[in-house]
């Protein structure tokens, strides 16, 4: 009896053994407490965990409830963990799955097992699995998953995706729909969502119709919308349905997506209006257009090109250009539209060609060249616009006619101005003599009165000089202070100028006389009249001056389409080319004036009181070929 109990002993503990073990060799963490919450069991997982300082051995027999104390030093939320364990031993009902989040990073799922002997529980059964692998993955799949969320919401972009039944699995914010519709819209159709948002089913059944097109022929399928905003406004967008193809051919989902081409739309209204508003303008130019394409056949002219050449739209286009021009005419063209189609930009390009009207009449143009390419066609074309400057040409040859006329007379009267210069005397000299002369001739009683008289008169003369020689410095000084006033009004300009011609140059003290001449028609101008003078006075008096012994000076008033001008010719000395950039500048003289009265301060107050006048003053002289003033102002 003894024998047979100590074998069946010996047997119990061989398999107890065996079992223990087993669950020491087991990965999840193990605890068996009894029904007094004594340690009868635990493995080295279990102690790895949470004492890793203890072996198993040397927590059996220890009070659970004390060891939940020491968890606080491993567990992250020890408080609500010992309290789980508490309420789970009390219920005595078997739990699994408890997620618990550890201090080190690594979360374990806790099972919670009674152990019953019939009919009462006599022990509690802990087990602890380590689930940390498992929640990194998850953690990574969501953070993949919230990324291409994230990155699919930014798109700017409609973008929805499909399964092969046409149900939503995904829906972006850019949909336009709120967050919670968005949800719900997942595992519903078009034919649902329509439906919930009272918009019939036509659009359903149209998006439902390209959507089995997509799956039919494996590609892309892509359609327009349009739809009304809530501000009335028309909104278009590019729809697309691309299926998504595995290695099988089958078709795992369906990308849908709509891009917004509004912009586009409204783009292209705008491009057409502007077409059309260009073709109008061009329409109405005053200058001649014409394309010629890369064989130089008319491509277009517009009405102007009708109403020059005498020949429609219609019978000029598909012709050479050269059949329209001259021989010389087309070979200067040609070349420079060969050079045009090989530059980006032929703006620069430009030229000068004529066009006979009748056998006596010849138009001249000045051309320039732009470049395109024919979207239909990719072909390079040149077009052509021609600006009628006949009068300009004219003006110019009529202009130089007169220039050549003035400048061969002064040419004439080179030698004269040579000779007489460098008899002339300045004031003081000629005062000085004349007061010594007198003296003389008051010891002379026989001297007649006349002749006293006249000697008298040169003085009187050379004082006044002196006088206007003073009062000019003291104008200066006003200036250069700017202490005069700019006080304009309306006045005829040619009685002006004509009153004060006869007044002061005709005849002047030479005896020469001026006479003013006028170009175009009379209209007031505003001007200051005590300005006016003074640069008039200043510009006439030089013009006789400088030209003693010349013919007269010449003044011409013309009346422009925007400006007026006041043109003084002289037939006097010239000035050197290196001194006029000189000119008004206060002492500034030309070079060659010799003994000449002067000081250069006349053209000072021309200068200032024109810049009053918002003029321009301009010289054109050469050294003993006399000198143009041109005096220019806005009306």
């Amino acid at each position: 009896m003894h024998a047979s109990y100590s074998h069946n002993q010996k047997i119990n503990r061989t398999f107890e053994d065996r079992i223990n073990f087993v669950l020491d060799c087991m990965q999840p963490a193990v605890l068996l407490e009894t029904a007094h919450r004594i340690v009868e069991f635990t493995n080295p997982s279990f102690c790895s965990i949470f004492f890793p300082s203890f072996t198993p051995e040397e927590l059996i027999g220890k009070n659970f409830p004390q060891l939940l104390l020491h968890f606080a030093d491993v567990v992250m939320h020890p408080q609500p963990f010992i309290q789980n364990i508490q309420e789970l031993s009390l219920s005595k009902q078997p739990v699994s799955g408890v997620e618990i989040a550890m201090r080190n990073g690594s979360f374990f799922n806790l099972s919670y097992k009674p152990v019953y002997t019939e009919p009462s529980v006599c022990g509690h059964l802990w087990i602890l699995e380590d689930i940390s692998q498992v929640k990194n993955l998850q953690g990574t799949n969501n953070s993949q998953q919230s990324f291409y969320e994230k990155v699919l919401n930014n798109i700017p972009a409609d973008i929805s995706i499909f399964d092969k039944n046409q149900q939503y699995l995904f829906v972006n914010s850019r949909n336009g729909e709120e967050e919670h519709v968005r949800k719900w819209m997942i595992g519903k159709n078009d034919f649902d969502y329509f439906l919930s948002q009272n918009k019939g089913l036509e659009k359903a059944l149209q998006r439902k119709n390209y959507f089995e097109q997509a799956k039919e022929y494996l590609h892309n399928v892509q359609y327009e919308e349009t739809k009304l905003q809530q501000d009335g406004k028309e909104q278009h967008m590019l729809q697309h349905f691309f299926p998504y193809v595995n290695d099988r051919k089958e078709i795992e989902f369906v990308i849908s997506y709509g891009v917004n081409i509004s912009r586009i739309r409204q783009n292209e209204k705008l491009l057409v209006k502007s077409i059309e508003t260009y073709q109008k303008l061009i329409h109405n130019l005053d200058e001649i257009v014409f394309v010629v394409d890369s064989n130089n056949a008319i491509q277009y002219v517009n009405p102007m090109w009708e109403r020059v050449f005498a020949q429609s739209y219609h019978e000029s286009t598909g012709k050479q250009f050269a059949d329209f021009f001259t021989d010389e005419s087309s070979r200067q063209l040609l070349l420079d539209l060969n050079i045009a189609r090989e530059q980006d930009n032929p703006g620069h390009i430009k030229g000068c060609l004529e066009l006979p009207i009748d056998d006596e009449s010849v138009r001249h143009y000045q051309y320039s060249l732009g470049r395109f390419f024919r979207a239909d066609k990719e072909e390079l074309m040149i077009s052509v616009f021609l600006i009628d400057i006949t009068d300009q040409v004219n003006a110019r040859k009529e202009l130089q006619a007169i220039l050549d006329k003035e400048r061969a007379l002064s040419d004439m009267k080179t030698v004269f101005v040579n000779m007489v210069s460098h008899e002339l005397r300045t004031p003081l000299s000629i005062i000085q003599s004349s007061a010594e002369i007198l003296e003389l001739l008051q010891q002379d009683n026989s001297i007649e009165p006349a002749e006293l008289q006249s000697y008298t008169t040169r003085i009187v003369d050379e004082v006044k000089n002196l006088k206007d020689l003073m009062d000019e410095l003291l104008l200066v000084s006003r200036i250069e202070s700017d202490k005069i006033n700019f006080d304009p009004s309306e006045i005829d300009i040619v009685a002006f100028v004509d009153g004060l011609v006869k007044q002061q140059y005709q005849p002047w003290k030479d005896g020469r006389s001026m006479q003013v001449e006028t170009r175009g028609t009379s209209k007031p101008v505003s001007a200051d009249r005590f300005m006016m003078r003074h640069i008039l006075n200043n510009v006439i008096d030089n013009a006789f001056k400088y030209s003693l012994d010349k013919e007269s000076p010449v003044i011409r008033i013309f009346f422009g389409h925007d400006h007026w001008s006041i043109v003084c010719k002289d037939f006097g000395i010239g000035i050197p080319e290196n001194d006029i950039h000189e000119l008004g500048n206060s002492f500034r003289r030309g070079s060659n004036v010799g003994e000449i009265q002067g000081t250069g301060l006349g053209l000072v107050v021309v200068r200032y009181f024109v810049t009053k006048h918002n003029g321009t003053v301009s010289y054109e002289s050469e050294a003993g070929k006399g000198t143009v003033v041109r005096l220019s102002f806005p009306y």
